[in-house]
């Protein structure tokens, strides 16, 4: 296997000691396994109709809706009938706002626009969509939530019959999925701390390359799920100088954890073969991997593949230095062995 030198940027760190991750407790709580069964609940609730008043922020409205835009029929905002439960941002603020006050029975028409749902821009997004609609309130419903019986757990739920056996199946998918949120948390954890020891302050130039490649991402982002960065906002529930400030954050942290982990490399004298090199381009196909490599090439980039490769390499040997410790203060070698299998690391 031919091995690549190529030069690299000079790191260092104040130590290279073992790095040290805490780890939440491993039990799931009660209270989380009554949230899990409540929104297990939730999901079976059925809609009662409540005696006609005006409506609250908190409703469900039973509403028709005719849609216009520009003054042209829109059927996709057209129906005869529509449960629309206020809060869930499953309509624009605006057009929930313009319900409340309104009573069953009252017909209004209601102006608001659809974020990124209009034509598209020059930038890839999609500009906003102006409808009008006419609404008219056909009655209020609320929630109501079964009760939790082994009666109703043995004609709802396959397999369970009792709510014994529901609750111990609600703790183990919550044992689970918190454990493989930890498989995928705990590098990244491990590279926060190894960032902590990096002697020099962050080059200025590498931040602002990196926010470059990170908008363009949210830029592509958007334009493949077709929505403009004002709706993402809105669902997002955040303004556009919080977003750009996360974005920041989040771009620091990510050359701080590259960075610390080529300074660990550079400390173990690591090396990356070519076929380790190769594999940073993703591709099933070897064929498409060999073209992306060749336009790597061109275009003068390929020292970042070599970097991307050997921080890849570095992270396998920062997990092995890693100790993961439980909130009493003990190792949990059992979480350490099951994440270096995951990561194709050889546990020692």
């Amino acid at each position: 296997m031919q091995r690549d030198r190529t030069a690299l940027p000079h790191h260092t760190l104040t130590s290279y000691d073992t790095v040290e991750v805490a780890l939440p407790a491993g039990s799931v709580s009660e209270r989380l396994v009554d949230d899990e069964i409540a929104r297990t609940l939730r999901a079976h609730a059925r809609h009662e109709r409540v005696a006609p008043r005006t409506i609250r922020d908190d409703d469900i409205v039973h509403l028709a809706i005719e849609s216009t835009r520009d003054g042209d029929p829109y059927p996709r905002l057209t129906t005869p009938g529509h449960d629309l439960e206020l809060g869930c941002h499953a309509m624009p603020d605006a057009f929930e706002r313009q319900l409340l006050g309104l009573s069953v029975g009252e017909t209004a028409t209601i102006s608001f626009d659809l974020p990124g749902m209009g034509e598209a821009t020059s930038d890839g997004s999609r500009s906003p969509l102006h409808l009008d609609s006419t609404v008219t309130v056909l009655e209020l419903r609320r929630r109501v939530v079964p009760a939790l019986t082994d009666a109703w757990m043995r004609e709802n739920i396959t397999g369970m019959s009792t709510v014994a056996e529901f609750r111990a199946g609600a703790r183990l998918r919550l044992e689970n999925r918190r454990r493989e949120e930890l498989l995928a948390s705990a590098p990244i954890a491990a590279a926060d701390v190894l960032a902590t020891r990096l002697v020099d302050p962050l080059p200025d130039e590498a931040v602002r390359e990196a926010l470059g490649n990170s908008t363009r991402s949210f830029l592509t982002f958007l334009k493949q799920q077709g929505i403009s960065k004002e709706r993402f906002l809105e669902q997002e529930r955040i303004t556009s100088e919080q977003f750009e400030k996360r974005l920041q954050e989040e771009t620091r942290q990510m050359v701080a954890q590259g960075l610390a982990l080529l300074a660990l490399a550079e400390h173990l004298d690591l090396e990356v073969t070519q076929e380790e090199i190769d594999a940073t381009f993703g591709e099933d196909d070897p064929g498409r991997a060999a073209e992306a490599r060749r336009a790597c090439e061109e275009a003068g980039m390929l020292p970042r593949a070599h970097e991307a490769a050997l921080r890849v390499k570095s992270m396998g040997h920062l997990l092995e230095m890693t100790a993961f410790k439980l909130p009493d203060g003990t190792k949990d070698t059992a979480f350490r062995h099951q994440l270096l299998h995951a990561y194709g690391v050889d546990a020692k």
